[in-house]
């Protein structure tokens, strides 16, 4: 008991500091147009889930910036900021879809995550949709124009058996029927396989099971499976399983339909087919390739980069600082040192060795007696050209250097006025407490 109670200690502060980083709520916007209303029910609804979260305060004008850049405006106002800065875009049509992204301040990574609902509460959807980036995030992903949940790669993952399966949650859900019944049926198909069969809990219970939502249903249970059956009609009953380790959903393509039975016949079939996809293998060494449940084509179209009046904002301090100079030369400074460096080491090469050919032929390497008070410098002409050409450079090299100069400090001018715009339009950031 001692030394369980010391690990408990240990372990203790380990599991508080996972708990209090902070979640630094950046904002939501749905074609360019800020959203403070959603910001502050996703903030709300992550505090209501244990995550410290701060809803950042002038975001406005920087609607569409990329996380990277979000985090630079953030840091050119907050130094000292630390944690995880959480913000996205929300596509409005048939389906709600939306594009979260999570910044790792500490740890400068990002992670995207992609979701639909066929839900019209934005603030829900967002508030479910965040929750489940934050509790498992997939960092260093690239997104693109495809939704990530259309590309069809969540099968990489290795394929566990069914009896490691030890933790299945089950639903019953959709028109009205016999929920009760049915969810009993999932229950107790999922019982004779042997595994811990749990309902989902009231609070994660959607009327339609996303990514997100299974996700979140599944939490840090490690290899758990989500037992679904919608009821589609009195008669009709479609049943999917959700594997959490490969991200899969298995089901029959067509819903189990029973025209004319009585609920106790239909309770039946429902259990048969349960029990035979709780055998469902998954991963990609299967023999038997998965009926997966796969997004409507409504949800799988493009998700466009939002081309918002702040999103170029971080490629800002490369540009020239006003339209003014464009007919100005700039250099950068690499390569100023590069071309000075080449026109004073031309005129060290030439006048060195113009000094030690003179010095060398009065030494006596190029003197030649030819006759009686007749003497020969034979190293002098060529002494003599290469002072020639160290004069000649001399005279390159100096203006070269002048005008390159010149150019450098404009650069370096442009460079600080356009990152000090930067800081002045990022200065209505609010740094969190």
């Amino acid at each position: 008991m001692p030394s369980l109670l010391a690990l408990l200690i240990l372990l203790f502060p380990l599991a508080a500091s996972a708990a209090d980083t902070p979640v630094i709520v950046w904002g939501f916007s749905s074609d360019c147009k800020p959203m403070p209303e959603v910001d502050r029910a996703v903030r709300k609804h992550l505090e209501e889930s244990a995550y410290p979260a701060v809803l950042l305060e002038g975001t406005e004008s920087h609607l569409g910036c990329q996380p990277e850049q979000c985090a630079a405006i953030l840091r050119s106002s907050c130094a000292k900021v630390s944690g995880l800065l959480l913000g996205g875009t929300v596509y409005r049509g048939k389906f709600l879809r939306t594009r979260l992204w999570l910044y790792d301040l500490d740890h400068n990574r990002v992670a995207y995550q992609d979701d639909y609902s066929q839900q019209s509460d934005v603030e829900s959807t967002l508030g479910t949709h965040a929750g489940a980036l934050l509790d498992r995030p997939s960092w260093d992903t690239v997104p693109t124009a495809t939704p990530m949940y259309c590309l069809g790669d969540g099968g990489r993952a290795a394929a566990p058996t069914p009896g490691n399966v030890s933790r299945v949650y089950y639903v019953a859900y959709g028109a009205r029927g016999p929920r009760t019944a049915l969810a009993n049926v999932l229950r107790q198909a999922v019982q004779d396989g042997g595994r811990e069969a749990l309902p989902v809990p009231s609070r994660q219970e959607a009327d339609t099971y996303t990514l997100s939502v299974l996700r979140r249903i599944t939490g840090k249970s490690e290899g758990a499976q989500v037992l679904g059956a919608e009821i589609v009609s009195e008669q009709k009953v479609q049943l999917w399983l959700f594997d959490s380790t490969t991200g899969q959903t298995a089901g029959q393509p067509l819903p189990l339909e029973c025209a004319g039975c009585d609920r106790e016949t239909l309770a039946q079939k429902v259990k048969a087919e349960a029990t035979a996809l709780l055998g469902s293998c998954f991963g990609e060494s299967c023999t038997k390739k998965l009926d997966v449940l796969r997004a409507p084509k409504e949800a799988c179209e493009p998700m466009a980069v939002p081309q918002c009046g702040g999103s170029s904002q971080a490629g800002d301090v490369a540009s020239p600082s006003s339209p003014g100079d464009a007919g100005q030369a700039e250099i950068s400074p690499r390569m100023a040192r590069l071309t000075k460096g080449g026109l004073w080491g031309t005129f060290g090469v030439l006048a060195g060795a113009s000094a030690a050919l003179l010095i060398a032929n009065y030494a006596g390497a190029g003197r030649t007696d030819v006759g009686p008070g007749d003497i020969t410098n034979s190293l002098i002409p060529a002494s003599g050209a290469l002072a020639g050409g160290a004069v000649v450079s001399l005279a390159i090299a100096i203006p070269l250097t002048i005008a390159i100069d010149r150019a450098t400090s404009k650069s370096a001018a442009s460079q600080r006025g356009t990152t000090r715009e930067i800081a002045r339009k990022s200065s209505g950031l609010h740094c969190p407490n």
